[in-house]
C-alpha cells in the first residue's frame, strides 16, 4: 500500500459533527474554533399572582383577598367603602376611601385598583369589565333603596414592570345599577402580557376623590348600612376594535 505524503506547509482542514455541534479543525496553524447553541423554552403559569402596589408596580403588598388561579388571571378587586355619613336632604357626592395594605408590620394606603394577570405566553389579549349589582340597598328598614345613586370610576391609570404593549383603559366608567357592563381594561392582541394594575389615581393625592357616589337629595335615607356588590369578569377576548376606550 502506497502512503500519501502530506507537507507540513499544507493547510489540511477537518470538519467534524459531535453531539450537534459543528467543529472545524485547521491542522498546524490554529486550534480550531466551536459553535453551540443555548435553548430555554416556557409554559403557561397557572400559580397565583399576589398584588402589588399600584403606584409602584416594583413593590408586592400582602393579598387582601384572594385572587383567580390561572394563567390568565384575576388578581384582585378592590371593595368600595364609602364611608359613614350624615343624611342630607341636598345632592350630596361622596368619595371612596383609600386601600389599607401590609407593609411589613405597618400598614399604608395606596389607590384603589383592580390588577390582571397574562401568563399564557400566547399574548392572545384579553378584557377587563365590570358590572354594578343593583342599587345600593339594605332589607331592614322602610326606604331600602338609595334611588338615583350613581358610582364613577375615574382617573384611571394602567402600570406593571412589563415591557409589553399596554392595555387600554376607560378612564371615566359610570356604572349602571341596572347590572349592564362597562369596559375597564383591554389588551389587544400582542399587548398586556404580564401583571397589569389599573389604578383609579395615580397616586393617592389623585385617588382621593377618583372613586365617587352621587346620592340624590330627594332620595330619603334611613339611618343603617346601604349595599351592592360589583362583579369584575375577565375574558381571554381581545379588544375587537368596536368599541375605542378613552385614553
Amino acid at each position: 500500500m502506497k502512503l500519501m505524503q502530506i507537507s507540513a506547509t499544507s493547510a489540511m482542514v477537518l470538519t467534524l459533527l459531535v453531539g450537534g455541534a459543528t467543529t472545524t479543525i485547521a491542522a498546524g496553524n490554529t486550534g480550531g474554533s466551536a459553535t453551540s447553541k443555548g435553548a430555554v423554552s416556557f409554559k403557561a403559569n397557572t400559580n397565583p399572582t399576589d398584588p402589588i402596589d399600584p403606584t409602584d408596580p416594583t413593590d408586592p403588598t400582602d393579598p387582601v383577598d384572594p385572587g383567580t388561579p390561572g394563567p390568565l388571571s384575576l388578581d384582585y378587586a378592590s371593595n368600595l367603602n364609602f364611608d359613614m355619613n350624615e343624611i342630607s336632604t341636598k345632592d350630596e357626592v361622596y368619595h371612596a376611601t383609600l386601600v389599607e395594605v401590609k407593609d411589613g408590620e405597618s400598614t399604608r394606603e395606596v389607590p384603589n385598583f383592580v390588577q390582571v394577570t397574562d401568563k399564557r405566553g400566547t399574548n392572545a389579549g384579553w378584557t377587563l369589565e365590570v358590572k354594578q349589582n343593583g342599587q345600593f340597598k339594605n332589607n331592614d328598614t322602610l326606604n331600602k333603596e338609595l334611588i338615583g345613586s350613581q358610582i364613577s370610576l375615574t382617573k384611571t391609570k394602567a402600570n406593571s414592570i412589563s415591557v409589553a404593549t399596554a392595555p387600554t383603559v376607560n378612564t371615566t366608567i359610570e356604572l349602571d345599577p341596572t347590572g349592564a357592563s362597562s369596559k375597564v381594561m383591554s389588551a389587544a392582541k400582542d399587548a398586556g402580557a404580564g401583571t397589569w394594575v389599573a389604578s383609579f389615581g395615580k397616586d393617592n393625592t389623585e385617588a382621593k376623590d377618583a372613586i365617587t357616589l352621587a346620592v340624590p337629595g330627594k332620595t330619603v335615607k334611613d339611618a343603617v348600612a346601604y349595599e351592592t356588590t360589583l362583579t369584575w369578569t375577565l375574558t381571554d377576548t381581545p379588544e375587537n376594535g368596536t368599541e375605542t376606550l378613552k385614553p
